[in-house]
């Protein structure tokens, strides 16, 4: 499909509110895939990359989107959306033009602090949704302050909305787990108990969702094999996704936060480079920024569905890892962190920095940002700067760099 620009817009050089307050394009194109264009103008401005840069990253993703068949223009809803039925046509994909005009105009009247108050904890059941795109375009708006992008990603949130379904979580008195990882380590061992019954169970509900179309998916969603078995996994779920975990009320919420980034960054270095697990971690940068407009009850509550959609996510690739490897995998990264003052440790960053600025796929220089940002604010943990140079398609710096300190 054509793009048209035919905008005075597109003819000068733009900063990078003028890019994030372009609603020129729909949020999606090709049916089903997401709009990252805005994503990508965040990372490489946190990153600070120059302006002529992120305009030409801008642009060239307008007319050279997956597929070649370029962005599209807004598209007109199907249903006018009001404060009475806003819930009404959750997830139905008919109508985000509606949606973000109904949030600019509660935003304008009721200021943005007491609109997000309002609608985020109803709407955070629903941040997998889109491959975890719509949470991702609301938290990095909320990351850059930018009230455009934070208009766009809870209308996005509405439009595609499919819940996680956080009241299935089972209260278990005879288990307690007090971090994060140590309710993962519990998953793999109940796992490994019996690997094929565990992807029997998965295989059965995806073949069940596809011969008898309980759900009633949208059919772009049909078109996506991801995210149909991510969203098939999310409707049936699994016992062990749904079990209470303690460590949500019994840490502290910064704590909850600093745990799931390095567990989220361990499984990225389990499934070395994955795709889909890298939005775990970008995602989960955003619920973080979406979690600073919630009281602590809510924020327990965010912290909560992350966990389970997560797991649904991981659940829906059925490679899970062995538990043993993954203890491994800790045990070589446990409490090693980089000498800040270290010239190596600087050029190892300048390069992989610099690789981002070069990439025309947008998840990689997100994936830098948010690694290089945990890097700094864990005190220089290893493994941070170590899974910034995976990216997902591509290879990060040259074999040289690759050797550093603390890598072993």
């Amino acid at each position: 499909m054509e793009n048209i620009i035919d905008s005075n817009f597109y003819r000068s050089l733009k900063s990078v509110p003028d890019l994030l307050n372009d609603i020129s394009n729909h949020i999606e194109f090709n049916g089903h895939l997401s709009n990252h264009n805005k994503h990508a103008v965040v990372a490489l401005a946190r990153l600070s990359a120059d302006i002529n840069l992120i305009n030409k990253f801008y642009f060239e993703y307008i007319e050279c989107t997956t597929y070649g068949c370029g962005l599209e223009p807004p598209k007109i809803s199907k249903y006018h959306i009001t404060k009475q039925n806003w819930k009404d046509y959750l997830g139905k994909r008919t109508s985000y033009t509606s949606y973000y005009e109904f949030f600019k105009s509660e935003i304008e009247i009721n200021g943005l602090n007491r609109v997000l108050s309002e609608y985020l904890p109803q709407l955070l059941p629903g941040w997998v949704s889109s491959l975890t795109h719509a949470a991702i375009h609301l938290g990095w708006g909320l990351d850059i302050k930018n009230k455009c992008m934070i208009t766009e990603g809870l209308a996005y949130l509405c439009f595609s909305f499919i819940s996680c379904h956080p009241e299935k979580v089972l209260k278990e008195d005879n288990q307690v787990f007090n971090s994060p990882i140590h309710s993962f380590l519990n998953i793999l061992e109940e796992i490994d108990k019996d690997p094929q019954q565990f992807k029997h169970y998965i295989d059965s509900i995806l073949k069940k969702e596809e011969e008898e179309n309980n759900f009633n998916f949208h059919p772009e969603l049909k078109r996506s094999g991801t995210q149909l078995r991510i969203a098939t996994v999310l409707k049936y779920g699994h016992p062990l996704i749904y079990l209470e975990q303690a460590w949500i009320s019994n840490l502290s919420t910064e704590e909850s936060w600093n745990e799931l980034f390095y567990l989220t960054t361990l499984i990225y270095l389990h499934h070395s480079c994955n795709f889909v697990v890298l939005h775990l971690l970008t995602s989960l940068h955003a619920l973080k920024e979406i979690a600073f407009y919630l009281n602590k009850e809510e924020e327990q509550e965010c912290l909560k569905n992350y966990w389970i959609g997560m797991n649904c996510i991981l659940f829906a690739m059925v490679t899970m890892p062995n538990k043993n490897e993954f203890n491994q995998l800790i045990d070589k990264y446990y409490n090693k962190f980089d000498d800040f003052n270290d010239i190596n440790i600087s050029k190892y960053w300048k390069n992989i920095i610099e690789s981002a600025f070069l990439e025309k796929e947008e998840h990689n220089p997100k994936m830098v940002y948010v690694l290089r940002k945990m890097w700094e604010e864990s005190g220089y943990k290893s493994i941070y700067r170590i899974a910034a140079n995976l990216f997902t398609t591509t290879p990060g710096l040259p074999e040289s760099f690759k050797q550093m300190p603390n890598e072993s």
